[in-house]
């Protein structure tokens, strides 16, 4: 052992009867090692208790095997959580540990953590930026680590992208409210979601087009951009209180959800009967609750777990950031469940009056 009683890769070496330099190949995997050789320093190893030093590693091959994950927010908890499932899982089976950040929103955050990873040297970053995708680009030609985005509504055409397609899915579930006699809609968002561009397909303003371009977008009061749950269920409350209510909402992010349903029923009104909810995400909780609710969502498990092996692949290839774009896609599912129903029939197919 060394002076300090730790154990060393000579250590090893000598119990396996072979030299340091083999039992560093067994160490990084080189496939021209003996297999027999191979089982002899990996027993050493076992028996000697023996922990390569990662940093001693770092500073060899000039990999810290971290990849960085920072994400927009972390205000959907369920969304959040099987993101983090998905890139540690894949990650980890790879060898490499997972740093991850909360930007809080914040693009100047955003890209402070961006760079704070650059800095510790991680070997991939993945991010879904709010910060133009030009400057994360050109942070990671400087750095020279690749970096994949996710969760975009089709591929950047400025970095690799994972494709989480929702557009589909939201054009099935208006066709659905459409078939059962709506033709007074609405929309309920959070402040974070109302600016995004009109392209990203699961943001408001895509389904306020798609209802626009079918004729049932209603008034101006029947779209709500809310920044709290609170002020959600009393502006719902008062929307659902007035004149010609909404006979449909489409709710996005999904834990919006609880807060619009407990603002129906201070209104005096209930799911579906009166007013039908489509959500976006999916979680246990919105499909125990009475009604279930009808969402449009998309495994985000699946998501991160395809662009953190897209990122993977690049480190292992050694891309250069500007190699070629490679895209992976997901596309959304509209599940339908009991929070939708056909209009009460005072509202059934009646004509929009402006």
């Amino acid at each position: 052992m060394g002076g300090d009683g730790v154990t060393t890769i000579r250590d090893v070496a000598k119990r396996a009867k072979v030299s340091v330099a083999t039992v560093s190949r067994v160490l990084n995997q080189h496939p021209s090692v003996n297999p027999a050789i191979r089982d002899a320093v990996l027993a050493a190893i076992e028996a000697l208790q023996y922990r390569p030093n990662p940093i001693a590693r770092t500073l060899r091959t000039a990999k810290t095997r971290t990849l960085g994950l920072v994400l927009s927010n972390m205000r959907n908890a369920d969304v959040v959580t099987a993101a983090i499932r998905g890139a540690e899982a894949a990650a980890r089976e790879h060898g490499y540990a997972l740093f991850v950040a909360n930007a809080e929103r914040d693009p100047a955050l955003e890209e402070h953590y961006l760079q704070w990873m650059l800095d510790r040297r991680v070997d991939g970053l993945l991010c879904n930026p709010r910060i133009g995708l030009e400057r994360v680009r050109a942070l990671s030609q400087q750095a020279g680590v690749p970096v994949v985005v996710f969760a975009r509504p089709n591929a950047t055409g400025v970095l690799p992208t994972a494709v989480l397609n929702f557009a589909a899915a939201t054009e099935e579930a208006l066709a659905h409210l459409l078939e059962l006699g709506h033709r007074r809609m609405g929309t309920i968002t959070d402040v974070s979601q109302s600016g995004l561009d009109p392209d990203v397909a699961w943001g408001v303003r895509f389904i306020r087009r798609l209802l626009e371009a079918h004729g049932c977008a209603g008034e101006p009061k029947y779209h709500l951009v809310v920044p709290s749950s609170a002020e959600c269920s009393q502006r719902v409350q008062t929307l659902l209180s007035g004149p010609r209510p909404p006979t449909a909402l489409f709710v996005t992010p999904l834990y919006l959800v609880p807060a619009t349903i407990m603002g129906i029923r201070a209104a005096g009104a209930e799911v579906p009967g009166d007013v039908s909810l489509i959500g976006f995400g999916d979680s246990e909780w919105a499909q125990v609750v009475q009604p279930p609710v009808s969402v449009v969502a998309a495994d985000v498990t699946a998501h991160l777990d395809a662009a953190t092996r897209l990122l993977l692949r690049l480190i292992e290839q050694d891309s250069a950031p500007e190699a070629e774009l490679e895209v992976v896609e997901h596309r959304a599912r509209y599940l339908r469940r009991r929070s939708v129903a056909p209009p009460s029939s005072r509202d059934a197919g009646h004509p929009l009056e402006y």
